[in-house]
C-alpha cells in the first residue's frame, strides 16, 4: 500500500469529529510554515521545526482567566469542542496523526506553573488531513533550484537584461533576495553595477544578472515553469550548453562510478591548477622571496593544488578530500605534506593535490558531469585518459 493509499485509507476511517480536529490541527500548522516561511524570506532567526510546528491546543486554567486557545475557538464555532475533545486527540494519537504533549509553562501573572497542552501533527497526519481537504502536498525544491522567491528575482533580472533594474525601486527584488543570490555557494548570480542617467549624469545603482545566474535559468527554465507554474518564466534568450527538459531531469540519481557535485568541483579546480602548472600557495610563496634570492627547489617544484581551508571555501565542505582520496576505484587525490620550514613556519603544513588516476577519471567522465551537474564550469579535459577511474 502506497503512502497516498494508506492515508486515504486511514482518513476513510475517521469520524466527522475526529476528521473536523485533524484538519483544524492542518489549518494552523500550514499558518505557522507560511509565517516561517515569510520569517526565513527576511533574514529573521527562526526556531526549529520541532519547535514551531508544535501548537497550542490548551492551557489548563479557568477560561475566564486564559480564555481559550485558536484552535479551541475554531474548534468552538463548530460546536465540536467539549469535555470530550481529550478522547479525540487520543484517538488521533493512537493513529499516529499527531503527538499531543503534555507539559508546564510560567504564567507571570499567577506567578506560577501550569498544565499546558499542545499537539503536532506527524508526516503521516499531514498527508492524511491534506487528502481529507483534497490539497495535494507542496512538491519540494529539487537540489540545484531556487526557492521561489528567489526564482522570481532571477527571472526578473533575467528578463531586464544587460541594463538591469534599478536597486531599491518598485518592482526591484527585495535586497534580502538579491543578497542570497549573490552569495551563492559557488559563484554570484547577480551584480552590482552603477550608470549615469538624466540630464545630469547622476550616478545610478543597478543590479542585473550575472553570466552564471544566466547560465542557471537557461538550463533550467523548463524546470522551473512545472515547479512554480503561476510565476511568469521569460522565455530564454539563448542556449545553454545542457538544457533541461523538466523536473524529471532532476530524479536522476547519481550513478555509482560518478562523484558527488561538490567532488567534482574540488577535482575540476585540482586538474585546472595543474594545467597551469601553479597554485595559490606557490605564487604566495615567490611573491614573499627576494629577488636576490634562489627560489628554493621545494617552491619551484611545488605539486598545484588546494588548501584544506581553500577546499571548504569552494565546496563549502571538506568533505571532498576524503571522497577523492578514499574513491574505490583508487585514490583520485591525495594530501601531502609540505616538509621545507620555509613554507611550513608561516603556512600550512598539507595539501590537496591530483593523481594520475584522478586526471584519467575526469578526462573520462567529464562529458557526463557535464550533463549531470550542469551548472558547474568544468576545467578542459586533460590531453589523454587511458585507464578507467
Amino acid at each position: 500500500m502506497t503512502a497516498t493509499s494508506k492515508a486515504a485509507a486511514v482518513w476513510a476511517g475517521l469520524n466527522p469529529r475526529q476528521r473536523l480536529y485533524l484538519s483544524t490541527i492542518l489549518d494552523f500548522d500550514q499558518a505557522a510554515e507560511a509565517d516561517i516561511r515569510r520569517r526565513s524570506a527576511n533574514w529573521e532567526k527562526t526556531p526549529p521545526a520541532s519547535e514551531w510546528r508544535q501548537i497550542l491546543y490548551d492551557i489548563k486554567l479557568p477560561k475566564a482567566i486564559a480564555g481559550y486557545s485558536s484552535v479551541q475557538s475554531k474548534l468552538r464555532e463548530a460546536e465540536q469542542h467539549d469535555p470530550g475533545s481529550g478522547s479525540t486527540l487520543a484517538a488521533l494519537e493512537r493513529r499516529s496523526l499527531v503527538e499531543v504533549t503534555h507539559d508546564h509553562i510560567y504564567v507571570p501573572l499567577l506567578d506560577m506553573m501550569v498544565p499546558r497542552i499542545r499537539v503536532r501533527l506527524s508526516t503521516f497526519g499531514r498527508a492524511t488531513a491534506r487528502h481529507g481537504a483534497g490539497v495535494a502536498a507542496p512538491v519540494s525544491v529539487p537540489r540545484g533550484l531556487l526557492s521561489r522567491v528567489s526564482f522570481n528575482a532571477l527571472a526578473a533580472l533575467y528578463a531586464a537584461g544587460e541594463d538591469g533594474l534599478v536597486l531599491h525601486a518598485k518592482g526591484t527584488p527585495s535586497w534580502e533576495t538579491l543578497v542570497r543570490l549573490r552569495n551563492r555557494a559557488y559563484d554570484p548570480w547577480i551584480e552590482e553595477f552603477t550608470t549615469r542617467s538624466g540630464e545630469y549624469g547622476l550616478r545610478e545603482s543597478r543590479v542585473r544578472a550575472t553570466a552564471n545566474g544566466r547560465r542557471h535559468y537557461e538550463i533550467h527554465a523548463a524546470c522551473y515553469r512545472g515547479l512554480y507554474p503561476d510565476i511568469d518564466v521569460p522565455d530564454r534568450t539563448a542556449a545553454a550548453h545542457v538544457t533541461h527538459g523538466g523536473l524529471a531531469d532532476h530524479r536522476i540519481r547519481t550513478p555509482k562510478h560518478l562523484l558527488a557535485e561538490a567532488d567534482v568541483r574540488i577535482l575540476s579546480e585540482l586538474v585546472a591548477l595543474t594545467g597551469k602548472g601553479s597554485c595559490w600557495l606557490q605564487r604566495m610563496l615567490l611573491r614573499e622571496i627576494s629577488r636576490d634570492k634562489p627560489v628554493p627547489d621545494s617552491i619551484a617544484t611545488m605539486r598545484p593544488g588546494l588548501l584544506r581551508n581553500q577546499v571548504k571555501d569552494l565546496a563549502r565542505t571538506d568533505t571532498p578530500i576524503q571522497h577523492l582520496s578514499g574513491w574505490p576505484a583508487g585514490a583520485l587525490a591525495e594530501m601531502i605534506e609540505l616538509t621545507d620550514p620555509a613554507i611550513t613556519e608561516r603556512w600550512p603544513a598539507s595539501m590537496l593535490v591530483l593523481t594520475e588516476l584522478g586526471g584519467q577519471h575526469f578526462a573520462r567522465h567529464r562529458e557526463e558531469y557535464r550533463q549531470l551537474y550542469p551548472d558547474l564550469h568544468l576545467a578542459p579535459s586533460p590531453a589523454t585518459a587511458d585507464r578507467d577511474g
